[in-house]
């Protein structure tokens, strides 16, 4: 009897499902990044049996591209850096032009002494005035900052468990990957300023700070160790350009979303989870699935119609959830600061005694316009965008737009002025929920959350999955997913003796062969 039961248990294990079947229905929850993502890749792999339910009544989520007097801007998702390489290559795919980013050696125009600063004057001067560290020529500082990437490089690399390819800069997804030691873990949990300090990488805090800052992450006060290394891929170092779409990335979304049943404007009360499939009831009907995609955030309402489980309400639970503010700004060229011209620009944040704020300001999101002109100072009408990243909603909307004038004022092409009169704020996108993060003592979450990928019939993509909320996490993210949980296909050439999978195949049916013949008993 002891050797039946094993049999039968082991039958029971085996047909277990561990990921969808090829003639299996799928729903993914938003057309976002992530629910756009996950079924390109699904599709990819011959899935075709796939619906999107989608709140709204347009695809992209919380990317938001705006056509401003016949150009595209994009609001949200703008500068893409070398470690994109998966969205890239769908791009490429797609035949969609990439228009690098502006590039400089200079870190800021000085207006005081009217002279502009570069990256390398910066750096030194920086560390010199914070930590009193000396560098007496330009090769001594050269040498210290090739000897601290090399450090940062292989304490990512020793963190995560990944290697970086030194001739492509590319690396595996940070998932899968081995769950970091609780030393590890407790190190990616401090703040980047002492993470930095405890591994002697003073002199790469200024470019870390501007990667941090000028992008809308916050200050490395606030910021994780965690945040940052994720944030700032090794491949960064390669000195490439950053590069966006020129048509934004709203058009690659809606483009890839083409094949798709959408179920627009879905008010989804319910979603019912059992052993065998998925059921779904919203306003337009109620339907059965044998797998789930959430891509929704987890808090409030826009969880609630979700069964969760203890396991599920545990991974996800005091999510830290951060804002966006996005001010659409019609000018003409030479009254700001160009994005060629300057790389920080907030210079509040360049003094080493900066005080963080609640918000963090970003500057610079030039359109497709501005991109392929760099430097005519005749254009006119261009469009910037200035973006307000904070933690909570703890102003006005007058205190806000103040916030924003004084802001803009400090971005004066050659040290002038901006006045309210030489711009016009043309658009503004607003998201109440833009990032989800656990809190800094619960990051290993995020590798829980990964080692639960499939079970209930479920599976999830996000911000609070990934730790981090770009367009390419997403991305990667998702096709990490696929790859690891679709079906496989059978080895076309048959072997003279069993395989361990034929096996196992073997036991299988032998297992319920007996547990039947026990029946009959």
């Amino acid at each position: 009897m002891a050797l039946l039961l094993v049999l039968f248990l082991l039958g029971v294990v085996m047909c277990a499902p561990i990921g969808p079947r090829k003639t299996d229905r799928i729903a993914v929850i938003g057309a976002g990044p992530s629910g756009v993502a996950i079924s390109y890749f699904l599709r990819e792999k011959g899935y075709d049996d796939i619906v999107i339910f989608e709140k709204t009544d347009r695809v992209g989520g919380l990317v938001q591209d705006v056509l401003y007097k016949g150009t595209p801007q994009a609001m949200t998702a703008y500068a893409s850096l070398r470690r994109y390489w998966t969205v890239e290559d769908i791009l490429n795919e797609y035949g969609f032009e990439i228009c690098p980013y502006p590039t400089s050696t200079t870190f800021y125009y000085n207006p005081d002494t009217q002279t502009e600063v570069t990256i390398g004057m910066y750096t030194a001067s920086y560390v010199a005035a914070k930590y009193g560290i000396v560098y007496g020529t330009p090769q001594e500082l050269s040498a210290a900052l090739g000897a601290a990437i090399a450090k940062y490089i292989g304490l990512w690399s020793q963190l995560f468990g990944l290697q970086l390819d030194p001739t492509t800069g590319k690396s595996e997804y940070l998932f899968p990957s081995t769950r970091p030691p609780p030393a590890a873990l407790a190190d990616l949990s401090m703040n980047s300023i002492d993470w930095i300090v405890k591994n002697d990488l003073q002199i790469l805090e200024p470019t870390l700070r501007r990667l941090s800052d000028v992008n809308g992450y916050g200050p490395l006060e606030k910021v994780s160790a965690f945040g940052i290394i994720t944030w700032v891929h090794p491949s960064t170092f390669k000195g490439e350009p950053a590069w966006l779409p020129c048509a934004g990335y709203l058009a690659l979304l809606e483009t890839l979303a083409l094949p798709f049943r959408i179920e627009f404007n879905a008010d989804i009360t319910s979603v019912k989870r059992t052993d065998t499939e998925v059921t779904i009831n919203y306003n337009g009907g109620s339907e059965t699935f044998n797998w789930i995609v959430f891509t929704n955030k987890f808090n409030g309402d826009s969880a609630d119609f979700i069964d969760l489980r203890a396991d599920e309400q545990q991974y996800f639970a005091n999510l830290h959830t951060s804002h966006l503010k996005t001010y659409l700004i019609s000018t003409d060229a030479g009254v700001f600061l160009h994005p060629e011209k300057t790389v920080i620009l907030n210079l509040d944040a360049l003094t080493p005694t900066w005080t963080p704020d609640v918000s963090s300001w970003t500057y610079g999101c030039v359109n497709s316009l501005a991109l392929r002109n760099p430097g005519d100072t005749s254009l006119t009408d261009v469009r910037i965008c200035a973006q307000n990243f904070y933690d909570e909603k703890t102003s006005t909307q007058a205190e806000q737009e103040a916030e924003l004038q004084t802001f803009l004022a400090r971005m004066g092409a050659n040290g002038q002025p901006v006045a309210t009169s030489d711009y016009e704020i043309v658009y503004t996108v607003e998201t109440d929920i833009y990032w989800q993060k656990h809190p800094n003592n619960e990051l290993g979450r995020l590798w829980d959350i990964w080692n639960i990928q499939g079970k209930y019939r479920s599976f999830y993509i996000g911000s609070a999955t990934t730790g981090i909320e770009t367009v390419a996490d997403m991305f990667d993210y998702s096709k990490q997913l696929v790859d690891k949980f679709v079906e496989r296909e059978a080895d076309p050439e048959p072997s003279p003796e069993p395989s361990s999978g034929e096996s196992l195949k073997i036991l299988r049916v032998l297992s319920l062969l007996l547990v039947f013949a026990c029946s009959l008993l």
